[in-house]
């Protein structure tokens, strides 16, 4: 909710997409990141 908030300030009306964007990115890309990190230390077994 911060990050929409201080999009509008930022961008006006458009700047709550940007800033709900720009959060919900961060978290991906740091769960692709831990998956990749997690995939490469534990191997599957067969």
């Amino acid at each position: 909710m911060h990050a929409a908030m201080a999009g509008v300030e930022e961008y006006g009306v458009f700047g709550v997409f940007i800033g709900i964007f720009d959060l919900t990115a961060a978290g991906i890309s740091a769960a692709i990141l831990f998956a990749f990190l997690v995939a490469i230390i534990f191997k599957p077994r067969s």
